[in-house]
């Protein structure tokens, strides 16, 4: 193996490790099954990551943080409740899709997580609703939106977008923005005719 470092950056270790940990799972993946991968030496991941639970960290931070960037630039345009709304599901839902493995560990790997960890994942994931609840109360106060629940509404669109990653194929019949689509009507107008 190689031992060298010289190309390996943190962006090529982490997307290996997320590949790994999306397609086995963090515990049964091992930093020896990463370096492998790399076609590198243990020790040379070790000069970039202390060990496996910071590369796992570094996931969390990197997917929460493109979730985050998006939403946060949203809440701030001076448009309509609907507008948002509208842009804050399709961009929730495009990040999951385009981030697929990082997305995968999210939703599925948080228990592994330490608890300084965790408890950064649970305050931004609070910054993140709170800005879907925020533009949905808005909406209810200019009436633009039924009275309904934000916190019920934030966490149904959760549940549908979430899930995109376990079944969505590429080459699907439908494409990525057309899901979108389709999960805007839905939440907009219902399935009925």
């Amino acid at each position: 193996m190689n031992n060298t470092t010289v190309g390996l950056s943190v962006e090529v270790i982490l997307n290996t490790a997320a590949k790994l940990f999306a397609n086995s799972g963090y515990r049964a993946t091992s930093l020896n099954d990463v370096a492998r991968l790399l076609n590198v030496s243990k020790p040379a991941l070790y000069y970039h990551f202390k060990n496996k639970h910071e590369i796992l960290s570094s996931i969390f931070t990197i997917i929460m943080d493109i979730y985050l960037e998006k939403a946060l630039e949203i809440g701030k345009l001076s448009i309509s409740p609907k507008q948002k709304l509208e842009m804050l599901i399709e961009s929730h839902a495009l990040a999951v899709l385009n981030n697929k493995e990082y997305s995968i560990i999210f939703f599925k790997e948080s228990i592994e997580l330490d608890a300084d960890s965790r408890e950064k994942l649970n305050v931004d994931m609070k910054i993140y609703e709170d800005i879907f609840k925020e533009v949905i109360d808005n909406g209810i106060k200019e009436g633009t939106f039924k009275n309904l629940d934000s916190n019920a509404l934030v966490m149904g669109i959760f549940g549908m977008t979430n899930w995109l990653y376990y079944w969505f194929e590429e080459k699907g019949e439908l494409s990525k923005e057309q899901i979108c689509n389709l999960y805007l009507t839905v939440l907009q107008t219902g399935y009925l005719k």
